[in-house]
């Protein structure tokens, strides 16, 4: 299986071979032909009946039933692993991944322990690390970090933070900061999130002024159209070439993000060729609200905005 890697959940699923939905996926899982599969069951009026479990992302939705299985990852063989085999999905058909692996904390998994869990229950240290490979993948690292695969001295740590004082560890937030021209930086909150292909989804009421210093006035009217998102003319790549990078501050140091790397192709919806899309949008998430998929877990004020796709390009992350 090929699965997504995101932080922003913590459950794991895959594609049942049942699933009518998931034709256009390759890899599909035959729970018959597996001799350790266990349905996960709850008793009902009827009598005991697989226990089923919708989640809901912001890409969309599946449906399956929770059940536990032997699952090899890394390099390490995990029993009776909590699962859901989905059965129905609402997903994009044109997706690169069979399934989702959550790499959350274990507050918001909807069924059993998470793989982070499990791995710390058979004495494995819990520390995920993704090292860019090229401009669109990373390579992960699960145990020990990785110090070959950083230059001496970058490496910086931060505290995973709780969403609330009096709560738990939830989503992975940190306090960090937003700069481009000025040299200190607009303090934010940060949630750090592998499932996005967004590099910023800036804090709303900031959002107006990053654009603007990201993209200078000639150059959008020039080349852009449409703010939320960006819309451009792929020239903007070579043309965005010597404008200042966006300054990404965590534990005080600024990790850069050029703009011209920014920005993804698209195939245009009417007429031939290509645009390109800034991969920063706003965040329309407000204080009070919840996040996709965790209804009952609400936002803590000052959430800053959502960190994606670091690990693909720029820099190695690790989540310990």
């Amino acid at each position: 299986m090929t699965c997504l890697l995101d932080t922003g959940s913590s459950d794991l699923w895959i594609p049942s071979k049942l699933c009518k939905a998931c034709k256009h996926i390759e890899h599909r899982f035959n729970a018959n032909k597996s001799s350790t599969f266990l349905p996960a069951l709850h008793m009902t009026p009827e009598g005991y009946a697989p226990r089923a479990m919708q989640i809901s992302y912001g890409s969309g939705t599946i449906l399956g039933y929770e059940a536990q299985d032997t699952v090899t990852f890394a390099g390490r063989t995990i029993h009776n692993q909590s699962f859901l085999i989905v059965e129905d999905e609402l997903l994009p058909e044109n997706r690169e991944w069979d399934g989702i692996c959550g790499f959350g904390w274990d507050t918001i998994a909807q069924m059993g322990r998470p793989l982070y869990s499990n791995l710390q229950r058979m004495g494995s240290k819990a520390m995920y690390t993704f090292v860019p490979e090229d401009s669109t993948s990373a390579r992960l690292y699960v145990g020990p970090f990785p110090q070959h695969a950083v230059q001496p001295g970058t490496v910086v740590w931060t505290d995973a933070e709780k969403a609330f004082p009096e709560g738990k560890k939830t989503f992975w937030f940190i306090t960090g900061g937003i700069a481009v021209h000025k040299k200190k930086p607009h303090s934010a909150r940060f949630l750090v999130d592998t499932g996005t292909n967004q590099v910023l989804l800036a804090p709303r009421k900031l959002y107006t002024s990053i654009m603007q210093s990201v993209l200078p006035e000639r150059l959008y009217d020039d080349l852009c159209y449409e703010l939320e998102p960006v819309y451009c003319d792929c020239s903007i790549l070579e043309r965005s070439r010597d404008l200042p990078p966006l300054r990404i501050f965590i534990s005080g140091r600024p990790f850069e993000l050029p703009v011209r790397e920014m920005f993804i192709p698209v195939h245009r919806e009417y007429g031939q060729g290509t645009n390109c899309i800034l991969a920063i949008q706003p965040n329309n998430i407000n204080v009070g609200d919840t996040m996709p998929g965790q209804s009952r877990l609400p936002l803590p004020g000052g959430l800053g905005g959502i960190l994606g796709g670091l690990e693909r390009k720029w820099e190695t992350v690790a989540y310990s």
